[in-house]
This record gives C-alpha cells, structure tokens and sequence, in this order.
C-alpha cells in the first residue's frame, strides 16, 4: 500500500474517533460515504455499536438503508446482523 494511502487512512480513522468521541445522546453521525469510513462489515457493526452506546444514530448519506434514524434502516441493519455470511 503507497504511504500516502496509509496515511490518508490513518488520518480518517483518526477524524471518525474524534466525531464519535464528540456525540452526545440524540446526535447523528453523517458520514457521507460508508465503505470511507470502515474497513468491514464487521468494523461497521462495530462503530454502529460504538455509536449507539453514546446514544447516538447513524445516517450514512450514500447508503438509504444505513439511515439508522428511520424505522425501515433499524430493521434492515437487525436483519443484516443476524446473516450468519456477515460476520
């Protein structure tokens, strides 16, 4: 992977800690491209989770069925997280 790349990548992972360490309840996390901001399903879980135990939502602005504010993306996401193929 060219150093550039690798840093560009540390730098987002960097940025996604801050806004995430910066929510508070009833905030939304926005990021605008969700394959930018995790590395796998299962990291995305996993930041979904970081979120949610803030007490804040995800609304991911490329991808309508991660709008985590709107009932349809809650359930899309819980049936997601039961396929044994995503984690």
């Amino acid at each position: 992977m060219p150093s550039g790349y690798r840093q560009k990548a540390e730098h987002d992972g960097a940025q996604l800690e801050k806004a995430i360490a910066a929510l508070g309840t009833a905030d939304v996390l926005g990021p605008p491209e969700w394959d930018r901001a995790t590395r796998s399903m299962l990291d995305g879980i996993q930041i979904i989770q970081r979120v949610a135990a803030r007490g804040a939502l995800v609304k991911v602005l490329d991808t309508p069925y991660l709008d985590l504010t709107s009932t349809m993306g809650q359930r899309i996401l819980a049936f997601l997280i039961t396929q044994p193929s995503v984690i």
